[in-house]
């Protein structure tokens, strides 16, 4: 499956992009939820609120 950034709103590619940010920071070959929950964590206000 391939990602293309125009199916997405710009902040929700942000957040992809930080996931992959993050799991190459972690010596991660492949983005996985935790990456992306993190990354909604430290990119989203309203996830900071929940």
């Amino acid at each position: 499956m391939k990602i293309v950034p125009s199916e997405f709103t710009n902040s929700a590619w942000i957040c992809f992009i930080l996931a992959k940010e993050i799991a190459y920071k972690n010596h991660q070959q492949n983005v996985e939820s935790d990456n992306l929950f993190l990354a909604l964590i430290k990119q989203d206000n309203l996830t900071k609120k929940i």
